[in-house]
């Protein structure tokens, strides 16, 4: 959904998330998905956030860290992505990544998250108030954690405690 405003009398439309970034996250996509597997591509619309899959894996050497520093663009299919590069799509190789970043932090959007865990890649875009709801599930994990440590600690203490009646609170 776009938001509608208007300069003078011409309608003007903003996206939730930038244009630039998404059409260079398809592209990615289409230029480094694993075709022979026949899975398609997924691109998932929710209210907050954006996800796009693909099957097309890093390669062997590679981690998501790799994506985040300068590299050479290793595409799954470099005839799809001559001919992309051909007809203006593609600028320049292995910048895809560094654009899709620059371009939510100028919206003033949060870095989108890349992911391999699912057997290919997928990059999600959020918004602000998705990123406020990743916050709180992260801090209420954290609390959940917490929690438990206390009560393995507090478990533990007791142990000693009725092993030792004696001990001290150093000792604990």
């Amino acid at each position: 959904k776009a938001k509608v405003s208007y300069e003078g009398i011409t309608r003007v439309e903003t996206f939730p998330f930038p244009e630039a970034a998404l059409r260079e996250a398809v592209i990615n996509a289409i230029v480094h998905k694993e075709y022979s597997s026949g899975i398609p591509i997924q691109i998932k619309v929710f209210e907050n956030k954006i996800r796009i899959w693909n099957d097309g894996q890093l390669p062997n050497d590679w981690s998501l860290n790799n994506l985040y520093l300068a590299h050479p663009s290793k595409p799954n299919n470099p005839d799809v992505a001559n001919a992309f590069f051909r007809a203006g799509m593609i600028e320049s190789w292995g910048r895809g990544i560094d654009k899709i970043i620059a371009q939510c932090t100028f919206a003033g959007l949060p870095q989108p998250i890349f992911d391999t865990s699912f057997g290919g890649l997928q990059i999600e875009f959020a918004s602000i108030k998705e990123e406020k709801v990743r916050e709180k599930t992260s801090e209420k994990m954290r609390e959940k954690m917490r929690e438990k440590m206390r009560e393995k600690t507090s478990d533990k203490i007791l142990i000693l405690m009725k092993d030792n009646p004696e001990i001290t609170i150093k000792a604990l």
